[in-house]
C-alpha cells in the first residue's frame, strides 16, 4: 500500500531538489502519494499531465523545454507513463518531470540522466547516493509537513538571495552573511543547489570567510545567556512574529484551495466516466465562449485540469454557475441516458462540489430525469405474470444441450406473444 511518506526520504529529497535531476518511478503509484513530492519542488509550478489521456504529451514537453522563460519554471507529475512513452520523453532536455511508468522500465535505466526508482524492491537502479546528512537533518528535524515545507522554502530562498547578490558583483563577505542561517558545514549543499538552479557557477565554500557572531543574521545559539530586551525590542520581536505567521497562514490557506480544487476534479473524472465525459465537454466550451483565451497559459489551453483550476480561482471563485450545472445534467452533448446509479454518482459529486442537493432535485426534475423516481407499473401486465419476489429461473447450461434449448424455444415463445398483443 502506497503512502505519502514512502518518498520523503533523504535519497529524493537529494535527487529532486538538491541535484535538480528527473525520476522515474515504476510500477504504478497512485497521483495522491506521487504529488507528495511536490514539496521538494521548490522555485517549480507542479503540473499534473495523465499521459493516457493525452495525445500530444511529447509536443507539450517540447514546446515547454524550448520556451519557458518563466520566474517559477513548471516541473511536471506525470502518470500512466508506458514503455513507448517514455522513451518519447527521455529525448526531450530541458524540462523537469517526475514519471509514473507503469510497465517495468528498468531497460532504460543505464545511461539515462533520468534516476530510475522500483518501488515494489525499494530500490534504486543508476543511483550512488552522496553524504546525505544535511538531507537527514532536514527530515528528521521537521515535526510536520509544513515545517518540512518551510525548510525547502527557506532554501530556495537564500539561493535566490546568492543569486541577486552575484549578479550585483557582491563580495564574499555578504554571500557568507546569507548563507549565515544554516551550518557552515551544509553550505556547499546550498551553493550546490543554487548553481543548479539557477545555472550560476557559486563560489566555493572554502572561499567564503568565516562568520562571528556579530555578521550573523540568526537569533544567538541556544547556551547564550538570554538578555533582557526593551519593551520597544519585544514589540517590535512580537510584530515580527506575527507577520510571520500571517504569512504561513496565508500560504497554507493557498495550498488548501489548491488541494481542494485538485480533489474536485479528481472526484468529477473518476467516480463515473461518462459523467466525467460530459463534464469535459462543457468546460471546452465555457472556455471558448466566455474566457479571454489569451490570458492561459498552454496548459490551461489544453489541458482540463489546469482550465478547470483556472476558472475556480478567476471566473468560479465563488461556485460553479448554476446554468452550468443544469446543463450538466441533461448530458446533451455526449447523449448518455443517466441511470438510477449514475444519479447517485452525481450526489456524490455535488456533495465533493458543495452543490446542495435541493438544487440538484430541482435540476432533475426541470430536465424531466425520472431515474430517481419509481418505475411506473408496466402498461402490458401480461409481461408480467410471473410473482415479482419470485427470483428468476437460472438459464440453463449450453452443455444440457436438451434443456437449453426447450427454455430457449419458452423464452421466444413468450417474447412472440407480447409482441402480438401490443
Amino acid at each position: 500500500m502506497d503512502t505519502g511518506y514512502d518518498f520523503i526520504q533523504p535519497e529524493f529529497l537529494n535527487i529532486v531538489f538538491f541535484q535538480q535531476k528527473n525520476l522515474v518511478i515504476y510500477p504504478y503509484v497512485d497521483i495522491k502519494h506521487l504529488r507528495s513530492l511536490d514539496v521538494m519542488t521548490a522555485g517549480y509550478v507542479p503540473v499534473d499531465l495523465d499521459s493516457t489521456a493525452l495525445y500530444n504529451l511529447t509536443e507539450i514537453l517540447d514546446y515547454e523545454s524550448t520556451n519557458t522563460y518563466s520566474l517559477h519554471p513548471n516541473i511536471y507529475f506525470i502518470t500512466g507513463v508506458n514503455k513507448k512513452k517514455l522513451k518519447e520523453i527521455l529525448r526531450i532536455e530541458n524540462v523537469r518531470c517526475i514519471l509514473n511508468a507503469i510497465e517495468n522500465v528498468q531497460e532504460y535505466a543505464n545511461g539515462s540522466p533520468y534516476i530510475f526508482y522500483n518501488k515494489k524492491s525499494k530500490k534504486f537502479l543508476n543511483f550512488d547516493p552522496p553524504d546525505l546528512e544535511f538531507e537527514n537533518h532536514l527530515i528528521s528535524s521537521s515535526k510536520n509537513s509544513t515545517i518540512f515545507h518551510d525548510k525547502i522554502q527557506k532554501i530556495k530562498s537564500v539561493a535566490s538571495q546568492l543569486y541577486t547578490l552575484l549578479n550585483e558583483g557582491s563580495g564574499p563577505e555578504p554571500i557568507a552573511e546569507a548563507l549565515s542561517e544554516f551550518d557552515r558545514k551544509y553550505w556547499h549543499k546550498i551553493l550546490e543547489f543554487a548553481d543548479r538552479y539557477f545555472d550560476m557557477p557559486m563560489p566555493k565554500v572554502e572561499d567564503l570567510p568565516q562568520m562571528t557572531e556579530s555578521h550573523k543574521k540568526t537569533p544567538k545559539r541556544k547556551g547564550t545567556p538570554k538578555r533582557k530586551g526593551t519593551p520597544k525590542k519585544k514589540e517590535k520581536e512580537k510584530e515580527i512574529g506575527n507577520k510571520e505567521e500571517k504569512e504561513q497562514k496565508d500560504s497554507e490557506e493557498r495550498k488548501e484551495i489548491e488541494d481542494d480544487i485538485f480533489r474536485e476534479y479528481y472526484c468529477i473524472m473518476t467516480t463515473n466516466k461518462s459523467i466525467g465525459n460530459e463534464f469535459i465537454h462543457l468546460l471546452n466550451n465555457y472556455k471558448k465562449n466566455y474566457v479571454n483565451q489569451s490570458n492561459l497559459d498552454l496548459l490551461q489551453l489544453y489541458y482540463p485540469e489546469k482550465t478547470y483550476r483556472y476558472l475556480r480561482e478567476h471566473h468560479w471563485k465563488e461556485k460553479i454557475p448554476d446554468d452550468f450545472i443544469a446543463e450538466w445534467i441533461r448530458m446533451e452533448k455526449t447523449r448518455h441516458v443517466l441511470s438510477i446509479e449514475e444519479c447517485g454518482d452525481f450526489e456524490l459529486i455535488f456533495r465533493q462540489l458543495k452543490i446542495h442537493d435541493a438544487l440538484f432535485s430541482r435540476l432533475l426534475d426541470s430536465n424531466h430525469i425520472e431515474q430517481r423516481k419509481p418505475l411506473p407499473p408496466p402498461k402490458n401486465q401480461n409481461l408480467l405474470q410471473q410473482d415479482p419476489p419470485k427470483k428468476k429461473a437460472p438459464v440453463p447450461s449450453i452443455q444440457d444441450f436438451p434443456t437449453f434449448k426447450a427454455w430457449m424455444r419458452g423464452l421466444l415463445d413468450k417474447i412472440e406473444k407480447a409482441l402480438e398483443e401490443k
